[in-house]
Protein backbone atom coordinates (compact mmCIF):
# COMPACT_ATOMS: atom_id res chain seq x y z
CA UNK A 1 0.00 0.00 0.00
CA UNK A 2 2.89 2.14 0.67
CA UNK A 3 4.61 2.17 -2.19
CA UNK A 4 0.84 2.83 -4.45
CA UNK A 5 0.53 5.53 -2.36
CA UNK A 6 3.83 6.83 -3.84
CA UNK A 7 3.09 6.39 -7.00
CA UNK A 8 0.25 8.19 -6.84
CA UNK A 9 1.16 11.30 -5.38
CA UNK A 10 3.20 13.15 -8.28
CA UNK A 11 0.00 12.61 -10.39
CA UNK A 12 -2.18 13.99 -8.14
CA UNK A 13 -0.51 17.00 -7.67
CA UNK A 14 -0.16 17.08 -11.57
CA UNK A 15 -3.58 16.78 -11.35
CA UNK A 16 -4.43 19.57 -9.14
CA UNK A 17 -2.13 21.69 -10.37
CA UNK A 18 -3.62 20.90 -14.21
CA UNK A 19 -6.98 22.01 -12.73
CA UNK A 20 -6.00 24.96 -10.85
CA UNK A 21 -3.96 25.89 -14.26
CA UNK A 22 -7.44 25.22 -16.13
CA UNK A 23 -9.47 27.22 -13.56
CA UNK A 24 -7.17 30.22 -13.60
CA UNK A 25 -7.28 30.39 -17.58
CA UNK A 26 -11.14 29.99 -17.11
CA UNK A 27 -11.43 33.28 -15.33
CA UNK A 28 -9.24 35.11 -17.65
CA UNK A 29 -11.21 34.25 -20.52
CA UNK A 30 -14.67 34.04 -18.65
CA UNK A 31 -16.49 36.02 -21.33
CA UNK A 32 -14.83 34.55 -24.48
CA UNK A 33 -15.73 30.86 -25.11
CA UNK A 34 -14.17 28.48 -27.39
CA UNK A 35 -16.51 25.92 -28.99
CA UNK A 36 -15.36 23.62 -31.96
CA UNK A 37 -12.95 25.93 -33.60
CA UNK A 38 -15.55 28.75 -33.25
CA UNK A 39 -14.89 31.54 -30.79
CA UNK A 40 -17.79 33.01 -29.18
CA UNK A 41 -18.62 36.18 -26.71
CA UNK A 42 -20.60 36.25 -23.16
CA UNK A 43 -22.46 39.82 -23.68
CA UNK A 44 -22.24 41.41 -20.38
CA UNK A 45 -24.05 44.67 -19.30
CA UNK A 46 -23.61 47.45 -21.46
CA UNK A 47 -22.57 45.97 -24.45
CA UNK A 48 -23.29 46.96 -27.89
CA UNK A 49 -22.38 45.45 -30.87
CA UNK A 50 -20.57 48.46 -31.99
CA UNK A 51 -18.13 48.06 -28.61
CA UNK A 52 -17.45 44.26 -29.11
CA UNK A 53 -16.58 44.85 -33.21
CA UNK A 54 -14.41 47.62 -32.15
CA UNK A 55 -12.89 45.73 -29.07
CA UNK A 56 -12.54 42.14 -31.00
CA UNK A 57 -12.44 43.20 -34.71
CA UNK A 58 -10.43 46.46 -34.21
CA UNK A 59 -13.05 48.80 -35.36
CA UNK A 60 -16.70 49.37 -34.54
CA UNK A 61 -17.16 49.43 -38.16
CA UNK A 62 -17.59 45.50 -38.46
CA UNK A 63 -20.84 45.17 -36.16
CA UNK A 64 -22.85 44.26 -39.48
CA UNK A 65 -21.26 41.82 -39.82
CA UNK A 66 -21.27 40.04 -36.58
CA UNK A 67 -25.00 40.58 -36.65
CA UNK A 68 -24.83 38.69 -40.39
CA UNK A 69 -23.24 35.68 -38.87
CA UNK A 70 -25.18 35.20 -35.47
CA UNK A 71 -28.65 35.03 -37.37
CA UNK A 72 -29.52 31.98 -35.64
CA UNK A 73 -29.41 33.21 -32.21
CA UNK A 74 -31.14 35.43 -33.87
CA UNK A 75 -30.32 39.07 -32.51
CA UNK A 76 -33.81 40.72 -33.44
CA UNK A 77 -32.91 44.21 -33.18
CA UNK A 78 -29.15 44.77 -33.66
CA UNK A 79 -29.26 47.90 -31.27
CA UNK A 80 -30.64 45.82 -28.49
CA UNK A 81 -28.40 42.84 -27.55
CA UNK A 82 -28.47 41.47 -23.89
CA UNK A 83 -26.77 40.24 -20.78
CA UNK A 84 -25.91 36.42 -21.07
CA UNK A 85 -26.31 36.47 -25.13
CA UNK A 86 -23.79 34.00 -26.98
CA UNK A 87 -22.50 35.82 -30.29
CA UNK A 88 -20.25 34.28 -32.43
CA UNK A 89 -17.43 36.70 -33.23
CA UNK A 90 -15.61 34.55 -35.69
CA UNK A 91 -14.42 30.76 -36.81
CA UNK A 92 -15.01 28.15 -39.76
CA UNK A 93 -14.07 30.17 -42.51
CA UNK A 94 -13.37 34.25 -43.49
CA UNK A 95 -14.12 37.06 -40.95
CA UNK A 96 -13.90 40.55 -40.88
CA UNK A 97 -11.11 40.48 -39.16
CA UNK A 98 -9.17 38.78 -41.88
CA UNK A 99 -10.56 40.87 -44.88
CA UNK A 100 -7.75 42.80 -46.65
CA UNK A 101 -4.74 41.45 -44.29
CA UNK A 102 -3.70 39.26 -42.48
CA UNK A 103 -5.81 38.40 -38.90
CA UNK A 104 -4.67 39.45 -36.11
CA UNK A 105 -5.39 37.94 -32.74
CA UNK A 106 -8.74 39.49 -30.55
CA UNK A 107 -7.98 41.83 -27.96
CA UNK A 108 -8.83 40.96 -24.41
CA UNK A 109 -12.25 43.10 -24.17
CA UNK A 110 -11.60 46.19 -21.58
CA UNK A 111 -14.09 46.92 -18.73
CA UNK A 112 -17.13 48.71 -20.70
CA UNK A 113 -18.73 51.46 -18.43
CA UNK A 114 -21.98 49.88 -17.09
CA UNK A 115 -25.04 51.71 -19.01
CA UNK A 116 -27.86 52.41 -16.56
CA UNK A 117 -31.36 51.11 -16.88
CA UNK A 118 -34.95 51.24 -15.67
CA UNK A 119 -36.65 47.71 -14.74
CA UNK A 120 -40.25 47.42 -15.90
CA UNK A 121 -41.07 43.66 -15.22
CA UNK A 122 -45.05 44.15 -16.59
CA UNK A 123 -43.30 45.55 -20.49
CA UNK A 124 -45.17 43.15 -22.19
CA UNK A 125 -48.88 44.29 -20.58
CA UNK A 126 -48.90 47.93 -21.75
CA UNK A 127 -50.28 49.18 -24.91
CA UNK A 128 -49.88 51.93 -26.86
CA UNK A 129 -51.85 54.56 -29.47
CA UNK A 130 -50.74 55.01 -32.89
CA UNK A 131 -52.33 56.63 -35.82
CA UNK A 132 -53.78 53.69 -37.80
CA UNK A 133 -55.37 50.40 -36.07
CA UNK A 134 -53.08 47.77 -35.73
CA UNK A 135 -53.45 45.04 -38.45
CA UNK A 136 -55.95 41.98 -36.96
CA UNK A 137 -54.95 38.60 -37.31
CA UNK A 138 -58.05 37.37 -36.52
CA UNK A 139 -60.64 37.75 -34.10
CA UNK A 140 -62.33 35.76 -30.66
CA UNK A 141 -65.99 34.98 -31.76
CA UNK A 142 -66.82 32.75 -28.70
CA UNK A 143 -65.21 30.95 -25.42
CA UNK A 144 -66.01 27.23 -24.79
CA UNK A 145 -68.91 26.91 -22.18
CA UNK A 146 -70.58 30.25 -23.31
CA UNK A 147 -68.92 31.66 -19.96
CA UNK A 148 -69.87 35.93 -19.62
CA UNK A 149 -65.97 36.50 -18.56
CA UNK A 150 -63.09 34.66 -20.19
CA UNK A 151 -59.76 34.04 -17.98
CA UNK A 152 -56.73 32.15 -18.60
CA UNK A 153 -57.17 28.53 -19.65
CA UNK A 154 -59.97 29.42 -21.39
CA UNK A 155 -60.51 27.77 -25.07
CA UNK A 156 -61.85 30.45 -27.21
CA UNK A 157 -63.32 30.40 -30.85
CA UNK A 158 -60.89 32.93 -33.04
CA UNK A 159 -62.25 33.93 -36.79
CA UNK A 160 -58.96 34.12 -38.86
CA UNK A 161 -58.34 37.31 -40.87
CA UNK A 162 -56.99 35.34 -43.79
CA UNK A 163 -54.29 37.38 -43.98
CA UNK A 164 -51.77 36.14 -41.69
CA UNK A 165 -51.33 31.75 -41.48
CA UNK A 166 -52.17 31.15 -37.94
CA UNK A 167 -49.93 28.00 -37.09
CA UNK A 168 -50.52 25.56 -34.46
CA UNK A 169 -48.75 26.06 -31.62
CA UNK A 170 -47.68 30.01 -32.03
CA UNK A 171 -48.98 32.77 -29.57
CA UNK A 172 -50.27 35.56 -30.54
CA UNK A 173 -50.90 38.92 -27.80
CA UNK A 174 -54.94 39.77 -27.74
CA UNK A 175 -55.82 43.12 -27.94
CA UNK A 176 -58.48 45.66 -27.81
CA UNK A 177 -58.72 48.70 -30.23
CA UNK A 178 -60.92 52.39 -29.15
CA UNK A 179 -62.31 54.86 -31.66
CA UNK A 180 -59.62 57.36 -32.14
CA UNK A 181 -58.23 59.42 -29.43
CA UNK A 182 -58.19 63.34 -29.62
CA UNK A 183 -55.78 65.59 -28.12
CA UNK A 184 -56.64 67.46 -24.23
CA UNK A 185 -58.28 70.68 -26.01
CA UNK A 186 -60.70 67.93 -28.21
CA UNK A 187 -59.54 69.24 -31.36
CA UNK A 188 -56.37 66.80 -33.17
CA UNK A 189 -56.89 63.15 -33.29
CA UNK A 190 -53.89 61.16 -31.83
CA UNK A 191 -54.56 58.09 -32.54
CA UNK A 192 -56.29 54.73 -31.72
CA UNK A 193 -55.35 53.22 -28.33
CA UNK A 194 -54.68 49.29 -28.39
CA UNK A 195 -55.16 48.21 -24.52
CA UNK A 196 -53.72 44.50 -24.63
CA UNK A 197 -55.86 42.11 -22.82
CA UNK A 198 -53.58 38.71 -22.70
CA UNK A 199 -52.07 36.02 -24.85
CA UNK A 200 -54.05 33.27 -26.74
CA UNK A 201 -51.93 29.85 -28.06
CA UNK A 202 -53.20 28.51 -30.98
CA UNK A 203 -54.24 24.64 -30.48
CA UNK A 204 -55.95 23.47 -33.85
CA UNK A 205 -57.02 24.67 -37.21
CA UNK A 206 -60.54 23.98 -38.90
CA UNK A 207 -61.74 25.45 -42.48
CA UNK A 208 -64.33 27.33 -40.20
CA UNK A 209 -62.50 28.45 -37.11
CA UNK A 210 -59.24 28.01 -34.78
CA UNK A 211 -59.09 27.18 -31.52
CA UNK A 212 -57.27 28.53 -29.24
CA UNK A 213 -56.37 28.81 -25.27
CA UNK A 214 -55.67 31.60 -23.32
CA UNK A 215 -52.35 31.59 -21.63
CA UNK A 216 -52.32 34.98 -20.14
CA UNK A 217 -54.79 37.37 -18.74
CA UNK A 218 -53.48 41.02 -18.12
CA UNK A 219 -57.23 42.43 -17.77
CA UNK A 220 -60.86 41.32 -19.05
CA UNK A 221 -60.79 39.26 -22.49
CA UNK A 222 -64.12 40.24 -24.32
CA UNK A 223 -65.32 38.33 -27.46
CA UNK A 224 -64.72 41.05 -29.96
CA UNK A 225 -60.87 41.32 -28.91
CA UNK A 226 -58.70 40.80 -31.90
CA UNK A 227 -55.40 39.40 -32.42
CA UNK A 228 -51.85 40.45 -33.72
CA UNK A 229 -48.26 39.19 -33.41
CA UNK A 230 -46.26 39.58 -29.97
CA UNK A 231 -43.65 42.18 -30.10
CA UNK A 232 -40.33 41.14 -28.45
CA UNK A 233 -40.13 43.55 -25.36
CA UNK A 234 -37.01 44.12 -23.08
CA UNK A 235 -37.55 44.91 -19.30
CA UNK A 236 -34.44 46.19 -19.12
CA UNK A 237 -35.07 49.98 -20.36
CA UNK A 238 -31.92 52.21 -21.63
CA UNK A 239 -32.32 55.41 -19.61
CA UNK A 240 -31.38 57.79 -22.49
CA UNK A 241 -31.06 62.20 -22.58
CA UNK A 242 -34.20 64.30 -22.12
CA UNK A 243 -35.61 66.40 -24.46
CA UNK A 244 -34.52 69.78 -23.58
CA UNK A 245 -37.43 71.48 -25.46
CA UNK A 246 -39.88 69.04 -25.15
CA UNK A 247 -43.83 70.78 -24.26
CA UNK A 248 -46.30 67.40 -24.41
CA UNK A 249 -49.57 66.93 -22.26
CA UNK A 250 -50.88 64.06 -20.87
CA UNK A 251 -53.54 62.59 -22.94
CA UNK A 252 -55.56 59.90 -21.05
CA UNK A 253 -54.46 57.13 -18.74
CA UNK A 254 -54.26 53.45 -20.23
CA UNK A 255 -57.60 52.32 -18.53
CA UNK A 256 -59.47 55.37 -19.12
CA UNK A 257 -59.59 56.70 -15.40
CA UNK A 258 -60.30 59.85 -14.70
CA UNK A 259 -57.74 60.66 -12.01
CA UNK A 260 -54.13 59.02 -12.21
CA UNK A 261 -51.31 58.59 -9.67
CA UNK A 262 -48.10 56.63 -9.17
CA UNK A 263 -47.58 53.10 -10.83
CA UNK A 264 -50.42 54.23 -13.42
CA UNK A 265 -50.07 54.24 -17.27
CA UNK A 266 -50.41 57.20 -18.89
CA UNK A 267 -50.07 58.56 -22.86
CA UNK A 268 -48.75 61.57 -23.86
CA UNK A 269 -49.49 63.08 -27.16
CA UNK A 270 -45.78 63.37 -28.25
CA UNK A 271 -43.92 60.17 -30.07
CA UNK A 272 -40.93 59.24 -32.02
CA UNK A 273 -41.14 61.86 -34.27
CA UNK A 274 -40.90 64.49 -31.85
CA UNK A 275 -37.70 62.43 -30.84
CA UNK A 276 -39.47 61.31 -27.93
CA UNK A 277 -37.10 58.15 -27.08
CA UNK A 278 -38.08 54.87 -24.35
CA UNK A 279 -35.77 55.46 -21.40
CA UNK A 280 -36.48 59.54 -20.76
CA UNK A 281 -37.50 60.98 -18.30
CA UNK A 282 -39.94 63.83 -17.91
CA UNK A 283 -41.69 66.12 -15.26
CA UNK A 284 -45.38 66.63 -14.68
CA UNK A 285 -46.47 70.23 -14.54
CA UNK A 286 -49.19 72.07 -13.37
CA UNK A 287 -49.89 75.93 -13.79
CA UNK A 288 -50.44 77.81 -10.67
CA UNK A 289 -52.03 81.47 -10.87
CA UNK A 290 -50.28 84.16 -8.78
CA UNK A 291 -51.87 87.47 -7.46
CA UNK A 292 -49.20 89.98 -6.79
CA UNK A 293 -50.33 92.47 -3.53
CA UNK A 294 -51.38 95.65 -4.70
CA UNK A 295 -49.13 98.12 -4.96
CA UNK A 296 -48.56 101.22 -1.89
CA UNK A 297 -50.59 103.40 -4.34
CA UNK A 298 -53.32 100.82 -3.99
CA UNK A 299 -53.28 100.04 -7.50
CA UNK A 300 -53.67 96.30 -8.37
CA UNK A 301 -51.04 94.31 -10.76
CA UNK A 302 -51.89 91.32 -13.13
CA UNK A 303 -52.00 87.99 -12.31
CA UNK A 304 -49.13 85.54 -13.41
CA UNK A 305 -48.96 81.98 -13.66
CA UNK A 306 -46.06 79.97 -12.23
CA UNK A 307 -45.51 76.15 -13.49
CA UNK A 308 -45.27 73.78 -10.36
CA UNK A 309 -43.87 70.11 -10.79
CA UNK A 310 -46.70 67.89 -9.14
CA UNK A 311 -45.09 64.23 -10.34
CA UNK A 312 -42.29 62.52 -12.67
CA UNK A 313 -42.59 60.12 -15.63
CA UNK A 314 -40.43 57.94 -17.59
CA UNK A 315 -41.05 56.92 -21.35
CA UNK A 316 -41.76 52.97 -21.60
CA UNK A 317 -42.46 52.66 -25.35
CA UNK A 318 -43.27 55.12 -28.32
CA UNK A 319 -44.65 55.33 -31.15
CA UNK A 320 -44.62 57.83 -34.27
CA UNK A 321 -47.13 60.22 -32.28
CA UNK A 322 -47.51 59.26 -28.85
CA UNK A 323 -45.90 57.85 -25.94
CA UNK A 324 -47.09 55.16 -22.87
CA UNK A 325 -45.26 56.69 -19.96
CA UNK A 326 -45.11 54.93 -16.03
CA UNK A 327 -46.19 57.54 -14.00
CA UNK A 328 -43.14 57.00 -11.16
CA UNK A 329 -43.71 60.10 -8.78
CA UNK A 330 -47.37 61.71 -8.03
CA UNK A 331 -47.57 64.54 -5.53
CA UNK A 332 -51.48 64.86 -6.22
CA UNK A 333 -53.87 63.21 -7.98
CA UNK A 334 -53.18 64.03 -11.85
CA UNK A 335 -55.29 64.52 -14.79
CA UNK A 336 -55.89 64.05 -18.50
CA UNK A 337 -54.14 68.01 -20.02
CA UNK A 338 -51.53 68.18 -17.72
CA UNK A 339 -48.05 69.34 -18.91
CA UNK A 340 -45.25 66.78 -19.56
CA UNK A 341 -41.98 68.54 -19.94
CA UNK A 342 -38.16 68.69 -19.24
CA UNK A 343 -36.83 69.09 -16.56
CA UNK A 344 -37.79 66.59 -14.60
CA UNK A 345 -35.62 67.43 -11.74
Amino acid sequence: MKNTWKIKMPFMLALLGSFFAMASYAADNENRVRDEAVTYYIVQEGDTLWDISNLFLASPGYWPEIWSINSRIPILNPHLIFPGQRIRLYGRGPTPQTIGGEASPPAEPPRIAARRYFHYPSIHRIGFIQNDPARSLGVIFKVRGNKEMISMTDVVYIQASGETDLAVGDRYTIYRASTPIFDPAGKTVIGVQHLLTGTVEVLRKSPDYILGRIIQSFRDIRIGDRLMPIEERSPDIPLTDSITGLSARIIAAEERTAIMGEHDIAFIDKGALDGVRPGQKYGIFEPTHVRLPETSEGKSTNDFVVRSEVGKVIVLLTRPTAATCLITHSLQSLNAGLAVAFPED
